[in-house]
């Protein structure tokens, strides 16, 4: 699949919420979204992640890619890197 196949694929509101659960689910603690450009300062969907014990002024972690986001999600939990 290209790029712009796996957008439109996650701009299917269904497909994009089973990827936050799955997220959430492999994450406990964990709170995750998908924004779209309209929410954002990018030309493109983000998936966002905030977990529960930071607080309001913490900054989320956002990328384009889940898996990405994944990575680093699991990263701040074995605290490889900070989160201040």
């Amino acid at each position: 699949m290209t790029e712009d196949e796996v957008r439109a694929w996650y701009d299917i509101p269904e497909h994009a919420e089973y990827m936050c659960g799955l997220l959430a689910r492999a994450h406990p603690g964990w709170h995750v979204r998908r924004l779209g450009p309209d929410r954002t300062f990018r030309s493109v969907p983000v998936w966002c992640a905030r977990h529960e014990s930071w607080r309001a002024s913490h900054q989320s972690l956002i990328d384009e890619n889940a898996g990405l986001l994944s990575m680093a999600m699991t990263m701040v939990d074995e605290r490889a890197v900070g989160t201040a």
